[in-house]
């Protein structure tokens, strides 16, 4: 009898004490929300660039990668491919605040 209860118990605490289970469920997990077309540029700040950026301007359908006067042709199915990768970022989990 003593066994049964403790495997209750341990099944009450295991199922109760789940915590952060029911918080990290009432948040919306779509961390981005946008529509793919809305998306005019995108602005890139790579750590190998030592604080400089390029952007990534959407102009009439054509992607262009501009990084200061200069100007390249991009591709538009790989850009538009990160756009809709972005588009689609979920979190995976929420992580605790640390301040």
């Amino acid at each position: 009898m003593l066994i049964v209860f403790a495997a209750l118990l341990v099944l009450t605490i295991v199922l109760f004490s789940g915590g952060n289970d029911h918080r990290e469920r009432s948040f919306d997990k779509q961390l981005l929300t946008f529509e793919t077309e809305d998306v005019s540029a995108i602005k890139l700040y790579p750590k190998s660039m030592n604080g400089a950026n390029f952007t990534i301007e959407n102009e009439d359908g054509q992607w262009t990668i501009v990084s200061g006067d200069k100007r390249y042709s991009a591709n538009n199915s790989s850009v538009d491919a990160m756009v809709s990768a972005l588009q689609s970022l979920d979190i995976g989990r929420k992580l605790p605040c640390l301040f």
